[in-house]
């Protein structure tokens, strides 16, 4: 497929997007890449700044799908989910009157869903069910920069974000609100 433009693996699965013509478009192998099932997931008129694959905690991947917003920087249109049977979309920001949640990172949540890291709001849980769940902010002394998570990292029931500023690590345990920040060594 050319235009890959992520993959991961989940289980004893491989999975890469790319996209093609307007078509979003997921390969899928359970046999160590020598055989592939391609599947048409969506399709998008509109430019896909970011096509993201995160491993799910229970054998599914989540499709993170982008598009422009009015800075240029990605936010987030539509999360879904892969079942034995195909794709499932969870949540649909594209006929949204309010602002999406702008896209950096993701993780499989423990508790099902996946938890994305918006690069204004902090942060937000979007579960199987296709409910979704804002996290709150940590705050901030006046001399701090806002703590905005970006690049999230799992391991086990815990979750670790890098801030924006590079200066602060957030630590937030499945099932909590909200973060612990810790200050990194200047």
């Amino acid at each position: 497929m050319p235009d890959v433009r992520s993959v991961t693996a989940v289980g004893g699965r491989l999975y890469a997007v790319a996209r093609q013509g307007t078509a979003l478009v997921v390969a899928t192998s359970s046999d160590a890449g020598r055989g592939w099932r391609r599947t048409t997931v969506a399709r998008a008129a509109y430019r896909t700044p970011e096509l993201a694959l995160i491993p799910g905690a229970d054998g599914s991947a989540y499709l993170v799908v982008t598009r422009p917003l009015a800075a240029g920087e990605p936010g987030v249109v539509q999360v879904w989910r892969s079942t034995r049977t195909g794709w499932t979309r969870l949540v649909d920001y594209s006929r949204s009157t309010g602002s999406t949640p702008k896209f950096s990172s993701a993780v499989g949540e423990g508790n099902g869903g996946i938890l994305l890291a918006d690069g204004s709001a902090g942060g937000q849980i979007v579960y199987d069910t296709g409910r979704s769940v804002n996290l709150q902010l940590p705050g901030s002394g006046p001399w701090d920069p806002p703590l905005i998570p970006t690049v999230l990292r799992r391991g086990g029931d815990t979750v670790a974000a890098i801030t924006a500023d590079g200066g602060h690590l957030l630590v937030r345990h499945d099932h909590q609100a909200a973060w612990t920040i810790v200050r990194l060594p200047a």
